[in-house]
């Protein structure tokens, strides 16, 4: 009840990041695998909360920002359009020097931005978010994963089978998932913790390298600050338009072709997601980057399989598989 009750609680916000729950802990297990499988879970549970308030703290800056830069490099070009269209005014309405103000009003908002942006570069937030959304649904799928596995042990290793050595044997085989979950779950961290480096000395070298400038940015005339901040905004709009890209869902239509007998069964990554008799198949929400999208079916008695490594990108894109 207690596992149920975290695994909600973790689960809450983001529905995206839960998975099965099969309650394997409930069962009557041996003392040895009981405990093995109350520890991992607690260890994986405490690095996904981990993960999770790590994900809550980043997610509100890159939301917001995002929102932020959209709506003020709007604004900045419609200023800067603006005073630019005042130029053509008769001389005795351009008195006040409309045209200037409305081109400081613009250059104001253009350092607001790029100073996010600089934010940004520096303490790498969205960089940093995305890490921890890819580890949390990396978890995910080794916990759903694992449930399964030792689904599938619990009617030999505590069932009414009468095998006393096959049922030693299963429960050995948990164990042995135990000690493979653990070793995942640390090479998960690992390989986080050496993005973040990466991230982190990059940071560092951008902040070495705006140092240097800056003595040399305050003596710019008031037009070449213009430009460079013209150019920022159009670098955050377009590193905004990025960030939507890369937040949009991946679907794939595949298409079978050859001929077989009865259902076709289609899984990703070794994970199976449908099972068909068509040739035409919707795979919605997939996850984006490099998977291996494999089919299975049979012809009379031969088996038919075929698989290919694809690259999921945001949207929706065509996939075919002969099946022979």
């Amino acid at each position: 009840m207690a596992h149920a009750d975290d695994q909600q609680r973790l689960t809450k916000a983001v529905n995206t990041f839960s998975t099965v729950n099969l309650a394997i802990q409930d069962q009557a297990w041996p003392a040895n695998v009981k405990t093995a499988l109350q520890q991992v879970d607690e260890v994986r549970k405490k690095r996904a909360q981990y993960y999770e308030n790590l994900r809550e703290a980043s997610a509100r800056w890159v939301h917001g920002s995002r929102r932020f830069l959209a709506i003020s490099g709007s604004v900045a070009f419609l200023l800067t359009a603006t005073a630019a269209a005042v130029r053509f005014f008769p001389p005795a309405a351009q008195s006040i020097e409309y045209d200037k103000w409305l081109l400081l009003c613009a250059l104001a908002i253009y350092a607001l931005m790029g100073a996010v942006s600089f934010y940004e570069n520096a303490t790498d937030r969205a960089s940093a978010y995305f890490r921890h959304v890819t580890i949390i649904l990396q978890m995910r799928d080794l916990w759903g994963k694992f449930q399964f596995e030792v689904f599938k042990e619990i009617p030999v290793a505590i069932g009414d089978n009468k095998d006393v050595a096959a049922a030693s044997a299963a429960q050995a085989r948990i164990i042995g998932l135990c000690q493979a979950l653990s070793a995942d779950l640390d090479k998960m961290t690992e390989t986080e913790a050496g993005e973040w480096r990466v991230d982190f000395m990059a940071s560092l070298s951008e902040l070495a390298t705006a140092t240097k400038q800056g003595s040399t940015a305050t003596l710019t005339g008031l037009d070449e600050q213009l430009k460079r901040a013209e150019k920022a905004a159009q670098d955050v709009t377009a590193a905004a338009s990025r960030v939507e890209q890369a937040l949009r869902p991946s679907h794939i239509n595949l298409t079978l072709t050859g001929t077989f007998d009865g259902t076709v069964v289609i899984s990703i990554d070794d994970t199976e997601v449908a099972q068909t008799s068509g040739k035409q198949i919707a795979l919605a929400n997939v996850r984006p980057g490099s998977r291996k999208l494999a089919a299975r079916a049979t012809k009379g008695t031969a088996p038919l399989e075929v698989s290919r490594m694809i690259d999921v990108a945001a949207g929706t894109q065509d996939v075919t598989l002969a099946l022979a």
